[in-house]
């Protein structure tokens, strides 16, 4: 009996030991919240992406899911992840958004936008010994861009979704990158305009931008224009003229 007791305690601390919990881990980062695998970065540096398995080990082989822009398998934008969607030669894959002049680099040549949000998925061979064998990690650059604003809307910052951190609202707004104007969570945003909040991150003490763009730009013109008279245009053989401003069509 205690022979098979040993066996069966052998075994399943095997099974825990082989089917462990698999951990990201992603440096260097603003601010970073490990729980849900969102990270905010400065998108000028390499950022190094691993997933450890149970024994902390960085795991070899892992696969990225389309789109994997910004994703090299070395730093300095070395070995893009382009139609290679595994990265069989290290354990860690760079994301790295400066712009390039590579015409072979698959990726934007303008780089990483700033304050976006990039997410990628990847997948783990069946050798890590670990799970889940696939997860996605969350990058942000450097903070938020809420780009469905449009004129007289009453969105307030309470409205803006921040990748849910600001699910319940209540954050705590500036208006300065210093993070020393406050400013209330009700308060109505205007079209560009940039804020800063604190994400209430633990670990994380500083504030980052929220950009407010317009979701269909403003319309762009001179500031005088010229209208022919009713007069002008009879003269030229139009019918219907008319020199009043309900005639002046303006879209956008």
């Amino acid at each position: 009996m205690k022979r098979i007791l040993l066996v069966i305690v052998m075994f399943l601390g095997s099974y825990v030991s082989m089917h462990s919990q698999c951990d990201v881990s992603v440096t260097p980062v603003l601010c970073g919240d490990p729980t849900n695998n969102v990270y905010i970065v400065d998108p000028t540096v390499d950022v190094a992406m691993q997933i450890n398995d149970a024994l902390g080990v960085p795991v070899t082989g892992v696969s990225w899911l389309a789109p994997r822009d910004f994703l090299y398998m070395a730093p300095s934008q070395t070995l893009y992840l382009g139609t290679n969607s595994t990265n069989i030669f290290t354990n860690t894959t760079y994301f790295n958004g400066n712009p390039h002049s590579s015409a072979l680099n698959p990726y934007p040549t303008a780089g990483a936008q700033a304050n976006a949000t990039y997410t990628y998925t990847y997948t783990l061979p069946g050798t890590a010994g670990c799970s889940p064998s696939s997860g996605q990690i969350t990058i942000i650059t450097g903070g938020f861009t809420y780009d469905s604003f449009c004129k007289d809307d009453t969105t307030t910052l309470n409205d803006i979704p921040l990748e849910g951190y600001n699910a319940l609202g209540g954050l705590n707004w500036y208006t300065d990158a210093a993070g020393t104007v406050s400013i209330a969570a009700t308060t109505q945003i205007q079209g560009g305009q940039t804020y800063y909040v604190d994400l209430g991150i633990t670990g994380c003490s500083q504030v980052f931008p929220v950009v407010i763009e317009y979701g269909t730009p403003v319309p762009e013109a001179e500031s005088l224009q010229t209208f022919c008279t009713a007069a002008t245009w009879a003269a030229a053989g139009f019918t219907n003229p008319t020199d009043d401003l309900s005639s002046v069509l303006v879209c956008g």
